[in-house]
């Protein structure tokens, strides 16, 4: 395939990958970065092509990542087009994640970046233009500059925007043809702009949680019912819609209740927040965590709870708990005001973290990454540091007692022997270790490479595993002596997917459960794997999945466990049979009798 790109040809290079998701891949060449469709339709090559070209044409606001010049094949086609290329972008996505955003920043500091956004918005709308597909995924920050990307799916009276995701379409678009050109408009954008302001202050999506009568989302959606409302379950992480500034809290109402699309008035973005002396950041008049806290136990003071025959010891209150793991023990990382502590209590020794610093820990060895910067701390002392590869933005490595394993080049390698333990792609490989067992896998272009590793020997071994198909939004694994679980969840067409893979030590499948991320509250429950036992956290209480003819399927559940599983917790097992729950201020132990 020859592609020119400025009168220079374009050859996508794997080790270029900047991303890529259902429509396109998007490379880094000469300094810019430069989108690829996969399609090789004449007639669909032809639509975006004439967009590209009025998109090209005008003038934008220097936030938007507009086409610069366009790709084009051997046959004149429009292939793409290049861009800016962005450095240390994060996705607004992450602001939602209070595992990721507590400690980092603060909901001032997410205000101002939701005003720069309100702005940009403004701005377009100004020039008749509607960004139609506004998601966390193409509004994105780079320090505190906020910028919009995937440019080409803007919404031009004469190129309408035909894609969507379904969390942040508005309710009265659902089923709609989105070609046809009035589908958009300034109000579906605010409206979206409205559910990603209220995840990334409350930690939940407006229809989210569960409610026993209305099972989805997109049903809670609809009929208007969010959780504003107190009869649905919220997520533990979730914070009480009482932090709200009052004149925020009426917004989100009269949109997610009442059905209004408005533009929030300028100064309720403005509105002060403060933290209480509990840690709680609030924009009312009051903490409302204070006023309902009965215990106040403070950290390494354990508590007794008995529900039914679960019993639950709590362990830790402080936090956040910022990286965890179980090495013959439970190993975990918090922040102490702007201290970073291990599980005993002592400094890790560093000062200050970037968003995007990546935390694991090595026994008594807390690896801590920053781009490509690797430094081990011990006993408030930098003992380590060494260069690892990146993956999109993010130091790449993984961590066992054995010490960490990281990429260099195209090796995969261990840092404490030096020994090289097989090839992989560099800057696009995404690694995860137990203690005898690892998990890799990188995606040149549309296809996605499994392996599993040993850190203490040699060679990759196969990992039976599907291709990841369109954006890949998480993944995560889990490892016993004798097996792996991969979890991943993935968006394409606008909706979200997840998967739950069980996989042998010889990386042979031995169960999966697959399916629409919304429709099967197990698909993206927390999960916790004991030899070849996986548990998962349902709504309804822990649940030990079976495997059933190559399906993992619910088999025992506890219902006492209910009170004291979430949908935003950490599981690990622990010592006879019990398991520790971990959400981001708390851990606690747990056992049936």
């Amino acid at each position: 395939m020859k592609l020119s790109l400025n009168g220079q040809t374009f050859t996508p290079r794997p080790q270029e990958l900047l991303g890529q998701g259902g429509e396109a891949c998007v490379y880094r060449f000469n300094g810019e970065a430069v989108k690829l469709y996969h399609t090789k339709d004449d007639a669909e090559l032809s639509t975006r092509g004439t967009k590209l070209d009025a998109l090209a044409g005008r003038t934008w606001p220097a936030e938007v990542l507009a086409p610069r010049a366009l790709l084009r094949d051997a046959k004149g086609r429009t292939r793409g087009f290049s861009m800016e290329l962005l450095s240390g972008a994060t996705d607004f996505r992450r602001l939602g994640q209070r595992k990721w955003r507590d400690g980092r920043l603060t909901s001032a500091q997410v205000m101002a970046l939701f005003r720069q956004a309100a702005r940009l918005l403004d701005a377009l709308h100004g020039q008749g233009v509607v960004v139609g597909d506004l998601n966390d995924a193409n509004l994105v920050f780079c320090g505190d500059r906020v910028r919009l990307i995937d440019a080409d799916s803007l919404h031009l009276r004469s190129h309408p925007c035909t894609v969507a995701h379904e969390r942040f379409l508005a309710p009265e678009l659902y089923g709609v043809d989105l070609s046809r050109s009035a589908a958009f408009s300034a109000r579906t954008d605010w409206y979206a702009f409205a559910v990603q302001l209220f995840a990334s202050l409350l930690y939940v999506h407006p229809y989210g949680g569960v409610h026993p009568s209305s099972p989805t989302l997109l049903h809670r959606a609809q009929a208007g019912h969010s959780v504003l409302r107190g009869d649905v379950k919220t997520p533990r992480t979730a914070l009480d819609p009482r932090v709200l500034p009052d004149v925020l809290h009426a917004w989100f109402d009269r949109t997610f209740e009442a059905g209004e699309r408005s533009r929030p008035d300028p100064n309720w973005l403005k509105a002060p927040w403060r933290r209480c002396t509990c840690g709680v950041e609030y924009g009312g008049r009051a903490c409302p965590a204070c006023t309902t806290t009965v215990s106040t136990a403070p950290r390494g003071v354990s508590q007794q709870i008995v529900h039914g025959d679960c019993r639950a010891v709590r362990l830790f209150r402080g936090g956040p708990i910022l990286a965890a793991c179980m090495q013959g023990r439970l190993r975990y990382v918090y922040l102490d005001g702007d201290t970073l502590r291990r599980e005993d209590g002592r400094a890790v020794g560093v000062a200050g973290l970037s968003p995007d610093a990546v935390i694991a820990i090595a026994g008594a060895v807390t690896w801590i990454g920053e781009g490509r910067t690797l430094t081990g701390y011990v006993d408030g002392q930098a003992r380590f540091r060494h260069f690892c590869d990146v993956h999109q933005g993010q130091s790449a490595f993984a961590a066992s007692p054995r010490g960490v394993v990281t990429l260099e080049g195209d090796w995969l390698v261990d840092r404490t022997t030096g020994r090289r333990l097989g090839t992989a792609l560099g800057r696009q490989t995404r690694l995860f270790a137990g203690e005898r067992i690892g998990y890799l896998f990188y995606r040149p272009g549309r296809l996605t490479v499994h392996a599993l590793f040993r850190p203490d020997r040699p060679g990759l071994i196969n990992a039976a595993l599907p291709p990841f198909e369109g954006r890949l939004i998480d993944v995560d694994a889990q490892f016993s002596d004798s097996h792996v679980l991969v979890w991943a969840l993935t968006e394409a067409g606008g909706a979200r997917r997840a998967g739950l893979w069980l996989l042998d030590h010889r990386g042979q499948l031995v169960a999966d459960r697959t399916g629409p991320a919304d429709a099967d509250p197990l698909l993206c429950a927390p999960r916790a794997l004991a030899g070849g036992t996986v548990a998962l956290a349902g709504p309804d209480g822990l649940v030990a999945m079976a495997a059933d003819g190559g399906r993992l399927v619910p088999g025992r559940l506890f219902p006492d466990t209910r009170s004291f599983v979430g949908a935003d917790m950490t599981l690990f097992p622990g010592p006879s049979g019990s398991l520790y729950t971990l959400n981001h201020r708390e851990i606690h132990q747990i056992s049936l009798s």
